[in-house]
């Protein structure tokens, strides 16, 4: 149910009432005084206007009152210059993080709305929430048993407890490389042959072999965090050196001839927290290695090569996950210069996590494939618009969503053609699914049925999606079958409740990986 303009009744249980979270007291700014309808338009219009300047507005019916009200107004507040009775954004920092916060700008020490207003803001807001969001019981019925793809599940150590942070296929060498939260590495061939590598100090982002070069990308902390710990090494023989330091949580990096000149330059995605951006290293005059900014947005999580515009160049397509949330294409004018254009734009609680780039259609251009789901931050809930989303391309690079198939958590996708019918099918593993209830929905495999509407199958295996919980998946024909198989990565870590009896079986299982051997061939 969603609340009127009028003050509710369970919006005046909160009036001059301290609420605790994580030891911080919060005293909202509404005083139980029913606001008129000249406050609530107020309200919406400076809700608009403040929210609009960083990034797509949300409507309040995104999230339920509570988590408003507990949770994102508080640090939304923050964020505006304003202290909510003594809540305190650098809480639980240590002086590091505090000193890369404060650098950050994130938390501006002057206010930039009046008290009075904020107040508005916040009435607008929670008088049109939803009290929460009501579970989608459809869900229950749609799937059918997973038939096309055996299971295998991989242990690649002992431990009890599974950390996988990066699976990386190279069809050059035919090498599949697992990274870790914790710096090991493995070489992976299939479920029964696989090799430790070595160990490196921080969160595995990227790792590949190049002739008798080994790039690898350390994340630096895997949580958020504003600290610049992360870094791209180079080893030659013995030798390792770092090419790039003091790198902003890089989660992925890519090796591409962007100039044409035969070698190849090295895109990062510094994803950061409140600040981050995209970065381009190449060699200077003298060969050394230089980090350039292309594009400063926070969240950046995947970087896509592709003539966008049919100019011979290659250009970029880049998801950002945080901020101003949403696919940029970066065109390429040439010499390394590139323009940006914002071509989706969705609200900053959407949660964006994953694209794909493929011609869904089959009218000759690119279109997109979204994944949206990310949950943690400041609202958790199950949200009725997580899920996947299909946009299609004009002809002109406008893209238009055309398709949307609800998934809580909806976290990666790979667009594949994984039957061979010649249209591209779906799979979609939710790191953020809803495991009490729809527990084997963290892994789908939505068979396409046709384009004209877009259609899908879906189907699950409630014994294969119980084994871990699924953050990282690579498309790989690891039997050299002529089909393609998937790969997923276990992550059992998440700021998300978990309830304890998930928890344990994940740790008592220890699962790393799991195969979905194709049985097409």
């Amino acid at each position: 149910m969603v609340a009127g303009i009028g003050y509710p009744e369970y919006l005046r249980s909160f009036s001059h009432r301290t609420i605790l979270i994580s030891g911080i007291a919060i005293l909202f700014f509404w005083d139980g005084c029913k606001p008129d309808r000249n406050e609530v338009s107020s309200g919406e219009e400076l809700f608009h206007q403040y929210c609009s300047s960083c990034h797509m507005t949300p409507s309040p019916q995104d999230l339920p009152a509570p988590i408003w009200q507990k949770r994102v107004l508080p640090e939304m507040a923050a964020r505006m210059g304003l202290i909510v009775n003594n809540y305190n954004p650098y809480a639980g920092l240590d002086m590091e993080e505090t000193f890369y916060t404060q650098v950050s700008g994130a938390y501006p020490t002057q206010p930039v709305v009046r008290p009075d207003q904020w107040d508005s803001i916040a009435h607008f807001v929670v008088s049109h929430a939803p009290d929460s969001f009501s579970l989608d019981t459809n869900r229950f019925h749609r799937n059918q048993p997973l038939h096309q793809f055996a299971i295998h599940p991989v242990r690649l150590d002992q431990l009890p407890e599974s950390f996988v942070s990066m699976i990386k296929y190279d069809p050059k060498t035919d090498d599949t490389f697992i990274g870790f939260v914790r710096g090991q590495i493995y070489s992976f061939k299939n479920p029964n042959q696989f090799t430790f590598i070595e160990k490196r100090s921080y969160t595995i982002a990227d790792y590949r072999e190049i002739g008798d070069t080994t790039w690898c990308t350390e994340m630096g902390p895997i949580l958020p965090s504003e600290i610049p710990r992360g870094s791209l090494t180079r080893r030659i023989d013995s030798l390792t050196s770092v090419v790039i330091g003091d790198l902003h949580r890089p989660v992925y990096t890519v090796f591409a001839d962007l100039n044409g000149d035969g070698e190849d330059e090295i895109l990062l995605a510094e994803f950061g927290n409140k600040t981050g951006d995209l970065a381009l290293v190449a060699k200077d005059d003298s060969g050394k290695y230089q980090k350039r900014i292309l594009l400063e947005v926070p969240g950046i999580i995947r970087i896509l090569v592709r003539n966008m515009d049919q100019d011979d160049q290659p250009d970029l397509v880049v998801l950002a996950s945080q901020g101003n949330e949403g696919v940029y294409i970066l065109s390429n004018l040439g010499n390394l210069e590139f323009s940006s254009r914002q071509v989706i734009r969705l609200p900053s609680v959407y949660g964006s996590s994953w694209i794909e780039l493929v011609d869904m259609d089959q009218d000759q251009d690119p279109d997109i494939v979204l994944a949206n789901g990310d949950n943690a931050d400041y609202s958790y809930s199950l949200k009725p618009y997580h899920g996947i989303r299909i946009f299609t391309n004009d002809g002109n690079n406008s893209f238009s969503q055309a398709w949307f198939y609800p998934v809580y958590g909806a976290t990666r996708v790979i667009a594949e053609d994984f039957d061979q019918d010649k249209d591209v099918d779906l799979l979609v593993t939710a790191y953020f699914a809803d495991y009490d209830e729809l527990s084997e929905e963290s892994i789908i495999y939505l068979e396409n049925q046709g384009t004209q509407p877009f259609q899908f199958t879906p189907f699950t295996s409630a014994k294969a999606a119980a084994l871990g919980r699924w953050l990282i998946s690579e498309a790989v024909d690891y039997d050299h079958d002529g089909d393609l198989d998937v790969i997923l990565g276990s992550n059992i870590w998440s700021p998300a409740p978990t309830s304890r009896q998930t928890l344990t079986y994940w740790r008592e299982q220890a699962i790393d990986l799991l195969v979905l051997e194709n049985r097409l061939h």
